[in-house]
């Protein structure tokens, strides 16, 4: 196999796990809704999408389901390093 490829599906794969890891530490905390609270780059890093809230609370309560028909798999927290803030937010998966 070519190079490149051994190259980036390493890289695919440690970002995969380093975000299954931090939602495993992170875990151990959790928002009103139940699902962990996980940074907007760790829900990206595990292949899922960030949905913000539409202003009402909707997507923080526990019967909130995802488009796929699932509950979150996170609640977004802000870190100071990102360069966006995204609160009230919560992690899709597809």
């Amino acid at each position: 196999m070519p190079q490149d490829y051994n190259q980036s599906w390493r890289g695919s794969l440690t970002r995969r796990l380093t975000g299954i890891v931090a939602l495993v530490i992170v875990g151990a905390c959790s928002s009103d809704n139940g699902a962990p609270l996980i940074t907007s780059d760790t829900c990206q890093t595990m292949g899922g999408t960030v949905f913000g809230d539409p202003g009402d609370g909707s997507v923080l309560s526990p019967e909130f389901r995802c488009p796929s028909g699932d509950p979150p798999i996170g609640t977004i927290f802000f870190v100071e390093d990102e360069a966006v803030a995204v609160e009230g937010a919560v992690c899709c998966l597809p």
